[in-house]
């Protein structure tokens, strides 16, 4: 096909002032069948999010010789091994959030200085090489379950708050719940499908083999990512022109980056907000559902006959349910955002605490309280969960790659401090962290019903947002362009 034939057909798609064609593009258009290029970019996030945690999902990832020798140990009764299993699974932890917490800091920075979308694909083309790596190995070398779990905590650190820089440029704020939730739901989505799918191939396929697969499944992504990804709107060579004009007419990226005001956001009450928040809801996950490493003991006791991970499916679900809803909420009636992030947050705060209450009132073991109970508290999560990750680019667009950072680091502070601490020593089912988690719940449900907003701060608006808000004053619900879908 003629180059000038190609050129001028690309004219008549797009605006001739976008980009040219790559080399590539000649040949295959960076097109996802008729999607908009923003949910093809949060469909590619969540597929990003589901392999690395279906790697961290892996049920075979146990299936070694050394551990097989250990579990099977006939002079061990049923509780030694339960904590022997416990407290690999709790050094695995460990090392991650340790990992998380060292770069947490020299990610925010990555991520907000260079092109999040780069960052966000290196992150699981990194950790998709070292699954490889590790296939290679696994019976070459003593292995050290722990070590490998440090190493996934680095390469996969920058990996949520890059895609809070990526939200920042393609997300407008009408929909920023619904396709921050969606993209961030791959985790869910991916922890669901390792337990499952590794619970029925273990007998079939060796840990190796399954490691090479996500390896080569990652690198395969990145590939499809690099093609039909791009940084901004205004640097996608095939963006249709409903859609660029609709994004340009609602976000507002400045030309030049101003340096990050870490001041500003350490003394920013909207910001500890949500920091707070996060450490006290992230006492939900690390007890009760999270996919911390392979939720081994919890998924060898509780998982039902198919293997299905219960709580992740329904978060699956939940968490971009809850998303769309807010916005939907937002846009169909008078409520204003500060005031939907509160009812979403400290909503499901309060509603988790009316689970909790007749575990506060166990006698024995909370257990079969905890696992027949969870549904309801699951999907009360959900909404707090689904209003944090959005909240972020509500009160600090530019910067919220860097806030989302500072976040995860509260929140690995907690997990690695119950990582170290845990082990076989764990209060698991005690009843007494139902008091504990009751607690901080309080906490936060004040400290954010005073304290959070959902309105962009001062300190985080930039020259372009002020001068667009001037001229949009009078239409900033409503939009002569039609969302192109």
């Amino acid at each position: 096909m003629d180059e000038e034939t190609i050129i001028d057909d690309q004219d008549e798609l797009i605006n001739p002032n976008r980009p040219r064609l790559r080399y590539i593009d000649y040949y295959m258009r960076p097109n996802c069948f008729q999607l908009s290029k923003r949910y093809t970019l949060v469909i590619l996030i969540h597929m990003g999010f589901f392999i690395i945690f279906a790697m961290r999902s892996d049920l075979c990832f146990f299936d070694n010789e050394v551990f097989l020798e250990m579990y099977n140990d006939t002079e061990n009764d049923t509780a030694r091994t339960f904590h022997k299993i416990y407290d690999i699974e709790y050094d695995m932890n460990a090392s991650f959030f340790l990992a998380y917490l060292l770069v947490q800091i020299p990610a925010a920075i990555l991520s907000y200085k260079f092109p999040a979308q780069r960052v966000f694909g290196i992150c699981i083309l990194a950790s998709s090489i070292m699954a490889i790596v590790q296939a290679f190995t696994l019976n070459w070398v003593t292995f050290e379950f722990g070590y490998a779990a440090f190493f996934q905590g680095l390469v996969q650190s920058a990996s949520i708050p890059a895609v809070h820089g990526i939200l920042y440029n393609w997300v407008t704020p009408t929909e920023r719940a619904t396709l921050s939730t969606l993209a961030y739901s791959g985790s869910f989505t991916g922890v669901c499908f390792g337990v499952a799918f590794s619970s029925l191939t273990c007998k079939l396929f060796e840990a190796e083999h399954l490691f090479a697969i996500y390896g080569i499944a990652g690198i395969i992504w990145f590939l499809v990512w690099i093609w039909l990804v791009f940084e901004r709107p205004e640097v996608h060579p095939t963006i249709a022109d409903s859609e660029f004009e609709y994004l340009k007419r609602h976000i507002h990226v400045p030309k030049i980056k101003p340096p990050i005001p870490w001041r500003k956001i350490f003394s920013s009450s909207p910001c500890w907000a949500l920091f707070v928040i996060y450490l006290c809801r992230s006492f939900n996950p690390y007890y009760l559902f999270q996919a911390d490493y392979t939720q081994f003991n919890y998924v060898l006791f509780h998982m039902t006959a198919v293997g299905l991970e219960i709580p992740s499916a329904i978060m699956t679900i939940a968490v971009p349910a809850t998303g769309y809803l807010a916005d939907q909420i937002s846009s169909k009636t008078s409520l204003s955002i500060t005031n939907i992030r509160k009812y979403y947050i400290c909503g499901g705060l309060f509603f988790e605490i009316l689970t909790y209450i007749p575990g506060l009132l166990l006698e024995e073991d909370s257990i079969p309280y905890l696992i027949n109970n969870r549904v309801m508290d699951i999907i009360f999560y959900s909404f707090t969960i689904s209003g944090y990750y959005v909240n972020h680019l509500d009160i600090a667009p530019i910067y919220a790659c860097v806030t989302m950072c500072i976040g995860n680091l509260f929140g690995s502070l907690l997990g690695a401090f119950m990582s170290f601490g845990g082990g076989s020593h764990k209060t698991f089912g005690n009843k007494y962290i139902f008091y504990y988690m009751t607690g901080f719940h309080l906490f936060g449900i004040i400290f954010y019903g005073i304290w959070g907003s959902g309105e962009v701060q001062p300190w985080a608006k930039t020259k372009e947002d002020e001068n667009q808000h001037e001229q949009n004053s009078t239409t900033s619900r409503q939009n002569s362009v039609e969302n192109p879908k």
